[in-house]
């Protein structure tokens, strides 16, 4: 299922443009590490999945490592990603979405 990624303010307003999992990548490294306790397990493909800043940089160090092993024609969607995981991280009160389905 296409997932929909957000980064937004704590008002709910959009702060970057949105990016679209349209290939399902976030669901197979999802897999892949399903038996971890790397938080990209718990976002929900079917529904909507909100990370905050003390969620965020736990997901960050998570990023990196599965850059480190991914299939090559997923590192350009995973570092646009990590891009907006950092910026996040840059100011208070911002939240990263997932839309699913």
């Amino acid at each position: 299922m296409p997932v929909t990624i957000q980064a937004k303010g704590e008002f709910g307003n959009a702060i970057l443009a949105e990016i679209f999992d349209d290939h399902n990548i976030l669901d197979k490294y999802s897999d892949i590490y399903s038996d971890s306790q790397f938080l990209i397990r718990y976002i929900d493909p079917y529904g909507d999945t909100m990370m905050n800043h003390i969620q965020l940089r736990q997901f960050l160090a998570e990023l990196v490592e599965i850059i480190k092993r991914a299939e090559i024609d997923d590192i350009p969607f995973l570092l646009s990603l990590k891009e907006i995981v950092e910026f996040c991280l840059k100011f208070p009160h911002q939240y990263l979405w997932f839309y699913g389905d």
